[in-house]
């Protein structure tokens, strides 16, 4: 945790990243964000990848109450993954009953989508569990937004 200036300079618990911070113990990186090496951006398409993915199946949803809508075009386009939900159900409100692969590929996005952090803290276990979630999501077809890492 970095020290905050607005509480005599002790740690606050935020855990608000700094990357002048992370610069003390990170000395050889010189860039000004966290893209190291573009790995937020690649993220950030593959989580759009998955996203869509997901969507078309008919598994998320925005929507607090029923009919439960899946994601619009404009929901899609926000790059807010947080915000999505699972949807409870397609067919009149009956909860999906999912394969386990499915199920699994929904589980990576969530605690991806939650994170928020876009692989800052172990971009190859990220790259690689998007990676393998949208090879799955697609039948076998590979990714075309990330590569294997």
């Amino acid at each position: 945790m970095s020290p905050a200036a607005g509480n005599a300079n002790v740690p606050d618990h935020t855990m608000k990243p700094n990357v002048a911070y992370c610069k003390t113990c990170h000395t050889a990186y010189t860039g000004t964000n966290f893209d190291i090496l573009s790995g937020r951006t690649n993220a950030k398409k593959a989580l759009f990848e998955l996203q869509a993915e997901l969507n078309t199946k008919g598994l998320l949803t925005r929507s607090a109450a029923a009919p439960y809508a899946v994601l619009s075009d404009e929901d899609l386009a926000d790059a807010q993954f947080n915000l999505d939900l699972t949807r409870p159900g397609g067919n009149g409100g009956v909860n999906f009953s999912l394969d386990a692969d499915t199920a699994g590929v929904l589980y990576n996005y969530l605690l991806l989508a939650r994170g928020k952090d876009l692989g800052v803290h172990n971009l190859a276990y990220q790259k690689q569990l998007l990676f393998d979630s949208i090879k799955k999501a697609k039948g076998g077809v590979d990714p075309t937004s990330i590569s294997r890492p």
